[in-house]
Order: structure tokens, then C-alpha cells, then sequence
């Protein structure tokens, strides 16, 4: 895991730079929030595998990129993972559509993955929220625990 702490990549300050993207190397992975190395295809062709997102629209799923902030994972030059951010950059962060590709599970990059979202300026919030049915213990370990006053509202005519 990254001590990003220690490494004083970036301090966070009341007015936060929304253009200043992360960057970071380490045994030949890189992640970055920099939207503009998302590999786009992967996205899509990866949501379609996944249980949560399997049946969104390539309308819906445009609409997704051009709100969100996207934190991508290589390996060399091969996308092998992302994590989308709603984000005020403030308050409030809603993390989504975390995924890492089979092949490169059980490697430590959801944790190195959050690790990330977690300090960088779209993620590091006063709240953040997700919904996971099958990853809670990783997510336990950046303090995401369960709520019963969450309440949700689901709009079904939205693919």
C-alpha cells in the first residue's frame, strides 16, 4: 500500500485545484485521476460484466464519464481497473464501479485502488458513501461501515 501521508503528494486546501491530477507509479502499476487516460472501451466493455451495471445504455454510460470523476489503474500500459467518483469535492463523494479485472485480483489493488480514492481531492471528503454486495471487508478498512439511516431512492425507468 502507498504511505501517501508521508510522501506529502499533495495537501488539501480550502480551495482545491479540480485540474490537478494525481499520478502515482509503484512495481510497474499507475494510477492517475486524470480523465483523459481512462481507456473508454475497457469502461464500457468492463461494466457489461459486471452485476451492478450490466444492463446500462452506452447513452447512460456517456452521461456517467461526463459527470463523474474517473480514477484508472494500469498495468504498463493495459487498463486493469477503475473506480468512478461523484463527487462536490467537499462534503460529499459517492464511490462507484470499482472493478478490477479477474486476472489481476487478489493482487492488493482494490485496497492500493482506494487507497488512492481515498486521498485524492475528489474523493477525500467530509462523507463518503457506496454500495458493495461482496467487497465490505475492504472497504471496512478505509472506515466505510454499515448505516440504517441510510435512505435510497431508485428511479426505474433509468437504464
Amino acid at each position: 500500500m502507498v504511505d501517501f501521508k508521508s510522501k506529502n503528494l499533495f495537501m488539501l486546501s480550502e480551495t482545491i485545484n479540480r485540474d490537478q491530477k494525481m499520478n502515482i507509479e509503484k512495481n510497474g502499476y499507475y494510477i492517475t485521476d486524470d480523465q483523459s487516460k481512462l481507456n473508454r472501451e475497457h469502461y464500457t466493455k468492463s461494466l457489461k460484466n459486471t452485476y451492478w451495471a450490466n444492463t446500462r445504455s452506452d447513452e447512460t454510460i456517456e452521461k456517467v464519464l461526463a459527470n463523474s470523476v474517473m480514477v484508472s489503474i494500469f498495468y504498463q500500459e493495459k487498463q486493469v481497473g477503475f473506480t468512478r467518483l461523484v463527487t462536490d469535492y467537499s462534503t460529499f463523494s459517492y464511490v462507484c464501479d470499482v472493478y478490477i479485472e479477474p486476472e489481476c485480483r487478489g493482487k492488493g489493488l482494490g485496497r492500493y485502488m482506494m487507497d488512492f480514492v481515498s486521498k485524492c481531492p475528489a474523493g477525500n471528503t467530509k462523507l463518503s458513501m457506496l454500495t458493495t454486495n461482496n467487497a465490505a471487508e475492504l472497504y471496512r478498512k478505509f472506515g466505510y461501515e454499515k448505516n440504517d439511516d441510510l435512505m435510497i431512492k431508485r428511479e426505474i425507468n433509468i437504464a
